[in-house]
């Protein structure tokens, strides 16, 4: 029963607060150094529509890893940090990622501060890259904080 209770409500809870944590730490990387800073509303619209987009683009990938840490009782955080750098690698090394990266990125930017439309320009495929890695990197951990640590438990009770 414990099982089934944290496959179906711990793991996605997991998966959903995962993808916020990175679509803040995406959000609020490309809008470092704005003047003035977006108000709240814009930046909470912005954090909420990058995290369902990489909701879908991280569910199927995530879904396999879980079911492969569940089965195989993989409770390191390393795993589930190599999985987020795995995930960002794909969507970097992805052949459309480069395009589709600087677009978002422009995106964001322009929604977030419409008057300042240069502000793009300072955005390099370098640096997405280093966002999406580090987005990675703390969705994985997230996930891991949450759900992957409990991976392969029969009981979560029986933990001592």
């Amino acid at each position: 029963m414990a099982a089934f209770l944290r496959f179906f409500f711990l793991i996605p809870i997991a998966f959903a607060l995962a993808c916020f944590a990175g679509a803040c730490v995406i959000v609020f990387a490309l809008l470092r150094g704005f003047e003035p800073t977006p108000w709240p509303g814009q930046t909470i619209g912005l954090v909420l529509a990058t995290t369902m987009a990489l909701g879908m683009i991280a569910a199927l990938p995530t879904l396999i890893a879980a079911i492969v840490s569940e089965m195989f009782g993989l409770r390191s955080p390393f795993w589930w940090l190599a999985f987020g750098g795995l995930l960002a690698a794909l969507a970097v090394t992805a052949p459309f990622a480069p395009e589709y990266m600087h677009a978002v990125a422009f995106w964001v930017i322009v929604a977030a501060w419409m008057p300042d439309m240069q502000a793009a320009e300072g955005v390099t495929p370098a640096s997405l890259a280093t966002i999406a890695f580090a987005a990675g990197f703390v969705g994985g951990f997230v996930y891991w904080l949450i759900a992957g640590r409990l991976a392969g438990y029969s009981d979560v009770t029986s933990r001592a």
